[in-house]
C-alpha cells in the first residue's frame, strides 16, 4: 500500500510538471486526474 501510495505522489507530481510545460493540456490532465479520485 505505501509503494502505491509513492507511485501515486510520483504520478501526481509528473501530472503537475506536464501541466505546468503544457498549459494547453490542463484539461485534459484535470480531467485524468479527476477520474482517478
Amino acid at each position: 500500500m505505501l509503494e502505491l501510495q509513492q507511485l501515486t505522489s510520483d504520478l501526481s507530481n509528473n501530472v503537475l510538471t506536464l501541466t505546468l510545460n503544457q498549459p494547453q493540456r490542463r484539461n485534459v490532465l484535470s480531467e485524468l486526474m479527476l477520474a482517478e479520485l
